[in-house]
């Protein structure tokens, strides 16, 4: 009896054994993850601002079989997208605006499980377009133009805002004697005397 006693309780262990093995293994096979979480690009302490395209890339375990974006703006849903084949989702440059935080939510499954991670932007101001100066027939100077001495040289330089900022117009440089530049108008006018003769 007592043979048949330990022999029950041996095959009741073993039992115990194999149900922890079995349930040990269906929680790593239906576990899935990321390799590289979500991430918006570009990111930099200027960027992403109104004029980039925001990306939003991420990898996930081999064993995925479904991948789910979703982007909100503002806390609000912009848009979802379902069963994506690349890891990454683009929104275009013509949708955020300056100021608003925008966020990619990622959902991978591999059938059995689920794992969803997240990453947010906030969108920063963008830079004015490089300046340009042009003569009074409209013609682009560059950086460097001749001007006549006792004559009355005017340029205009302008440049844009993508943000609709106003621009204001001025010089890293002290100007030439007697030159001035408009802060609103970005209107250069010089009239150079001999003793200007120079690179100024």
């Amino acid at each position: 009896m007592k043979n048949k006693d330990s022999k029950v309780v041996l095959r009741t262990a073993y039992l115990l054994i194999l149900l922890v093995l079995i349930l040990l293994l269906a929680y790593f096979a239906g576990s899935i993850s990321f390799s590289n979480n979500p991430s918006i690009s570009p990111l930099t302490d200027k960027r992403p601002d109104t004029t980039d395209d925001l990306t939003c890339s991420w990898n996930a375990s081999a064993d995925t079989i479904q991948q789910n974006v979703s982007w909100y703006r503002n806390g609000e849903s912009f848009s979802n997208e379902t069963n994506v084949n690349v890891s990454q989702s683009i929104i275009d440059a013509d949708n955020p605006i300056r100021d608003e935080t925008w966020n990619c939510t990622v959902a991978v499954s591999n059938g059995t499980d689920t794992r969803t991670e997240s990453t947010n932007a906030t969108i920063k101001n963008a830079q004015p377009t490089t300046p340009v100066m042009t003569n009074s027939t409209g013609q682009s100077v560059g950086n460097v133009t001749n001007v006549t001495e006792d004559m009355s040289n005017v340029f205009n330089v302008t440049a844009t805002d993508p943000d609709s900022d106003t621009i204001t117009y001025g010089s890293l440089y002290s100007l030439p004697s007697g030159a001035s530049l408009g802060s609103s108008t970005g209107i250069f006018s010089w009239t150079p005397t001999y003793q200007s003769n120079d690179t100024n």
